[in-house]
């Protein structure tokens, strides 16, 4: 497969890539959104690569190398080429409601697969002859008894039915803290603790997460917290990553997703084993201030949220904000009930994170069908001393 671009697609091309969007580079990890809905996450880019799409299509990412972020690209049957776009999929345009039939009605219309009159040998014949997906489509609406009287609707649903089955496109995402945990989620939740988007913020939030704070971190979702923490101070401020000693350096994954610069991240983030904080040697400094942290963070479904909290809550500063999630609710009870009997923290407050998608389409605007039930729970809090 090769690259092909027309005439009018490089200015657009070039002005997308003036405009200050960054483009792909070898090494990069990259989010890879198919129209179909399903996501891909490809490590470390290089130009030998193919990146797999469904059961039989490839891609040679080094086709992708040089081009901008954010763009769409279609892939046909003997090339790839580049289709220009900022935020929006390519896609049909509604027609205005004076153009809509008036006696337009799906109830009508019988399923029996013979409004249709190309055959599956016709439709097969002309992959077969290497012609695109947008083709085959409008044959298929010539083909079809039926759509002329569906409604306006209707019609949209058949497009994208027939575009998610003929048309393959896909847009390339620099990856961020959000896309990769809206990645795992998606995918293997328990390789983040079921931690969802929306519990994945409130843990930021209720954790008092901004520039020039010094965090410490516990976790067990491949660095997914680190790397939120790491994305919203930037280069601004100190990150202690928690881990138990021997799985130290194995959860980081999340770290290395943000394409950022290693030496930058090294300068931040800073390794330090469970055992030595326990012990009370956590560094080689006299000064015990130094030792102590604005913030506590912790998200954790394998470890005791009561026993990390124990051993970690002295080595946060009073007046600090802490943060604790956990899939489950009674492990944060129990840390919460610790926490009242020993005055030792105000404003602690347990809550369940809830979000519901919504579909916004014109004339359409409405909840998403199916959703997951939960992302967890937050225990949160800010220490004070105890007298």
């Amino acid at each position: 497969k090769k690259m092909t671009s027309t005439s009018e697609q490089v200015p657009q091309q070039l002005a997308v890539v003036e405009s200050g969007i960054p483009l792909i580079k070898e090494g990069d990890t990259i989010l890879v959104k198919l129209n179909s809905g399903s996501m891909i996450l490809q490590q470390h880019i290089k130009p030998e690569t193919n990146l797999k799409i469904g059961k039989k299509q490839t891609f040679p990412l080094k086709l992708l190398i040089g081009q901008p972020y954010y763009a769409f690209y279609e892939i046909f049957e003997e090339a790839s080429a580049v289709i220009p776009g900022d935020d929006e999929a390519p896609q049909e345009e509604m027609q205005d409601e004076e153009g809509e039939t008036v006696d337009a009605n799906t109830k009508r219309l019988i399923d029996n697969n013979k409004s249709q009159t190309l055959t599956q040998d016709e439709i097969l014949e002309l992959k077969k002859q290497g012609v695109e997906g947008k083709e085959i489509i409008s044959k298929l609406i010539e083909g079809s008894k039926s759509f002329q009287v569906r409604t306006q609707f209707s019609q949209q649903k058949y497009l994208k039915r027939k575009k998610k089955k003929y048309l393959t496109y896909f847009k390339v995402i620099d990856p961020s803290a959000y896309d990769i945990c809206d990645f795992y989620f998606s995918k293997n939740p328990e390789k983040i603790s079921h931690m969802r988007v929306d519990g994945l913020a409130q843990l930021l939030t209720l954790g008092s997460i901004y520039p020039n704070r010094k965090v410490m971190v516990m976790e067990t979702c491949m660095g997914l917290v680190t790397a939120a923490v790491f994305e919203r101070m930037g280069c601004y401020g100190e990150i202690i990553r928690v881990a138990p000693d021997d799985m130290l350096g194995k959860h980081v994954h999340a770290v290395t997703y943000l394409n950022i610069n290693r030496n930058l991240a090294s300068s931040v983030v800073r390794d330090v084993p469970f055992g030595k904080l326990v012990s009370g040697d956590m560094s080689d400094e006299n000064a015990t201030d130094e030792n102590m942290v604005d913030c506590l963070l912790i998200a954790t479904n394998q470890y005791s949220p009561i026993s990390v909290l124990t051993n970690l809550y002295p080595y946060l500063r009073e007046s600090g904000s802490f943060a604790i999630y956990s899939s489950y609710r009674e492990p944060l009870e129990e840390c919460h009930n610790k926490l009242k009997d020993d005055k030792s923290a105000v404003l602690v407050q347990l809550t369940e994170t809830w979000m519901r998608e919504y579909q916004v389409l014109p004339k359409r605007t409405h909840p998403m069908m199916t959703t997951s039930s939960a992302s967890g729970f937050v225990l949160s809090g800010i220490k004070v001393k105890i007298d």
